[in-house]
This record gives structure tokens, sequence and C-alpha cells, in this order.
């Protein structure tokens, strides 16, 4: 399993930092957005198989970097990866516009937690390729976290609103196993609230989303 992650490592790199580093004159902090991934090999390297999970982490804010920047609908802004604009957290992404309010993004991964994250890996990797529905009993714990981040990213907000005209989006990240879509939707549908909702799937094995929607229509 670890050849099979360094492989992962490999063409995530290979994919990823030639986008951010072109991308220079759009994204500011690439840089550093190439140098969390690199903390999180590090990381992983270091510690052997427990520490993965921040590897998922890293990829997907590469992802949604990716989508961002190829969005036609964002072909005129500028994007910031963890800008300080007021004091205490930052979001991870700020995306501004001539004209336009700020859009402040923060991206979450809600996948299974365990305490073996290669076995983590290799479970997901396998029930994927096995094409397994995700696993009902877990229901509950996605929508605890969806609330969970819900909130940490509403009261973030609030903190960065008073600066100037803005909005927020609050991207959920999984691996298309532990949840669907459908269950981010729903919970899309019933809240009401300032955020707006995107969706990344990306098996952590794959390099590439294999879905994205932003924003989550609300009815």
């Amino acid at each position: 399993m670890k050849a099979e992650i360094e492989t992962h490592i490999a063409d995530v790199d290979a994919f990823y930092r030639p986008i951010i580093r072109d991308a220079h004159l759009r994204l500011s902090g690439g840089s550093q957005l190439l140098s969390s991934f690199e903390h999180s090999v590090a990381a992983y390297r270091k510690t052997g198989r427990r520490q993965a999970s921040g590897i998922i982490e890293r990829v997907n804010e590469l992802a949604v970097a990716h989508k961002l920047l190829t969005d036609p609908r964002l072909a005129s802004a500028q994007i910031a990866y963890e800008p300080q604009i007021v004091p205490g957290p930052k979001f991870d992404f700020v995306v501004s516009a001539p004209g336009k309010p700020t859009l402040y993004i923060e991206v979450k991964t809600v996948s299974p937690q365990s305490t073996n994250d290669a076995t983590s890996w290799q479970k997901a990797t396998y029930r994927r390729r096995m094409v397994t529905p995700p696993m009902p009993h877990r229901n509950a714990n996605v929508q605890a976290a969806f609330e969970r981040y819900t909130a940490q990213t509403q009261r973030k907000l609030l903190a960065h609103t008073a600066c100037e005209p803005s909005y927020g989006a609050l991207i959920i990240c999984g691996n298309g196993i532990s949840w669907t879509p459908s269950a981010l939707i729903a919970f899309a549908h019933t809240y009401d609230g300032p955020l707006e909702f995107g969706i990344l799937i990306r098996p952590q094995d794959a390099v590439s989303p294999s879905a994205w929607t932003y924003p989550i229509q609300r009815i």
C-alpha cells in the first residue's frame, strides 16, 4: 500500500504543480498551496501510515483551486490561497473581481475516520473498485460533519463580512463512498443561512475529481 500511495503522490505533483505554478498571475499564495501539499507528504513519510488523511485533504484543496481557475464565471477574478484578511482563522480561498462581492471559500473533507489511514485507504480503494454503495450507518456522522463545518464557516464569514460586501461558500469533499452528493444536496435544501455549498467528489487514489458541483441549487 505504501508504494501505491507514493505513486499517487507523484501523479498528483506532476499534474497540479505546473497548473498552480503557471497560474501565478491569477492565484496568489500558489507556492504556499504547493508547500501545504509537500508538508502533508513529509508528515506521511515521517510518521508512516498515520498521516495519509493529510495528503487527501491537501489534494482536495489543489483540485478546488484547479476548478476555480478553470471556471469561466471567474475568468476575470483574482484568487488568493489562505490570505490573512482579518485576525483569526483564514479562509482557504478568497475570490475577488471588480464590481462584485468578495467570495470566501472554505474547503472541508468529510471521509471515514480511522486510526489507521493505510487501512482506511485500502478499504476505500477496494470498495470503489468493487462499485460498493455508501454505507447507511455512516449517515449520522456525515450529517453531523456537515452541520459542524457549516457552523464553523458561518462564524468565520461573520468576521470577514464586516470588512466589505461578501458572501461565503463551503465546499465539501468526499471520496464517493462514505457519502453521496445527494446527502449534501438534501442538507443544502434544508439549510437557511448565508452560505452557498459545493461538492467535490474525488476517489482518494485519483488525481482529479469525478464530480464537481458549485453552487448547489437550493430550493
